[in-house]
């Protein structure tokens, strides 16, 4: 089951080529000088913003919980990306992707402070 969940947030992460915002979600935004890095979050403790998906950074972010787990998932074909999680202070991030590579971040969820991230560079 978590297998099949897994792979259908990135199938739902490569297809969509517009996001289903969310309120909660932000993204602080840099300039687009050379090694800026661009990022954002959201809350994957509420109701309201516990699962969703965004077109942010250029690329397609899907985010929320299943299978006790807080995933991010983070695609786009313009830059290198990472996704992140980060609950009870801990922050797990993938590796720095190439542009077309899946950034996959995971962890097992805590009872509150779940919180996804998503990232460019360059």
């Amino acid at each position: 089951m978590k297998k099949t969940a897994i792979l259908a947030a990135a199938a739902a992460a490569a297809a969509l080529t517009a996001g289903i915002g969310v309120s909660a979600a932000s993204a602080a935004e840099a300039g687009d000088t050379a090694g800026a890095i661009r990022e954002g979050s959201a809350s994957a403790d509420g109701m309201q913003t516990r699962n969703g998906t965004e077109y942010v950074g250029g690329g397609t972010w899907t985010y929320g919980v299943w299978d006790k787990r807080v995933h991010s998932l983070f695609l786009t074909d313009r830059s290198t990306h990472r996704a992140s999680v980060k609950l009870s202070g801990v922050v797990t991030r993938s590796a720095w992707m190439p542009p077309t590579k899946l950034a996959y971040a995971h962890r097992a969820k805590s009872l509150s402070g779940n919180q996804a991230y998503w990232a460019t560079r360059g």
